[in-house]
């Protein structure tokens, strides 16, 4: 699988879903995909992965 997308601990303690090749907090059906907690966000990396691999980029906007 092709990864674009990571993780990343925020100063407030909540942790993110980032694009590695932009730096740019990532979006899913068009809110970012920020505040979660590291199992949520975990599960959120493998999805957007996923969705990025399979061609399914429409829903990452």
């Amino acid at each position: 699988m092709r990864i674009r997308y990571d993780m990343k601990k925020l100063p407030t303690g909540s942790w993110c879903v980032y694009d590695i090749i932009t730096g740019a907090i990532a979006k899913y059906n068009g809110k970012e995909v920020v505040g979660l907690n590291i199992v949520e966000t975990d599960c959120m990396v493998d999805r957007l992965n996923m969705i990025h691999c399979n061609g399914f980029s429409r829903y990452l906007h």
